[in-house]
């Protein structure tokens, strides 16, 4: 909900086990987090853009503690980890492959726009980095990161991110039909 318009994004929310440095991968916590409009990749000119960095001391993360590469129950029992200041919100490419050591990423390749039409931005949606230096463009994630900018208060950086279940939503609000959120991805995914 930005302003009181709804727009969809899809991405990851799982860490790729390919992409991390250590067996215990981190897992966002379900919940809302509060991150801030920042930078990422900064460590080269080429591949800098904005993101979404935790706010403050971070957000509350699971680790793998199994190595099984998803959240566990024993993961779950064995406790929360300290505050973490990376598990980012950031573009993932076109969504074919998870960009992601943990971090929330979005996709390029399309989004459903407040009036419900699906907006296909595969023909010039990068799928990596490699794309971006041939004109491509980060595609529907460059909208989120305007909308971002746009529509926030002046002064302030901060957005509240929340992460749930599709099975949640039925308690919540009762007008979603259970296959809702399966659905809408399909029809994200396969444009």
């Amino acid at each position: 909900m930005i302003k009181g318009l709804a727009f969809t994004f899809w991405g990851s929310t799982d860490p790729s086990a390919a992409m991390t440095n250590r067996s215990d991968e981190a897992f966002l916590v379900e919940g809302q987090h509060k991150y801030r409009l920042s930078w990422h990749k900064i460590s080269s000119a080429q591949k800098i853009y904005k993101a979404l960095r935790p706010y403050s001391k971070g957000v509350l993360v699971y680790r793998d503690k199994i190595a099984k590469n998803a959240l566990t129950d024993a993961d779950i029992k064995a406790g929360l980890d300290e505050p973490n200041t990376t598990i980012n919100i950031h573009w993932s490419g076109d969504g074919n492959t998870n960009f992601s050591a943990g971090c929330q990423v979005i996709a390029g390749r399309s989004y459903i726009d407040p009036d419900g039409t699906l907006i296909d931005c595969s023909p010039y949606s990068a799928i990596s980095y490699s794309g971006l230096s041939n004109g491509q463009t980060h595609g529907a994630y460059n909208v989120l990161s305007d909308l971002v900018v746009c529509y926030n208060k002046l002064g302030d950086d901060t957005v509240w991110y929340t992460l749930g279940r599709e099975n949640n939503l039925k308690e919540i609000v009762n007008t979603f039909p259970i296959d809702f959120l399966e659905k809408t991805l399909n029809q994200l995914k396969n444009i």
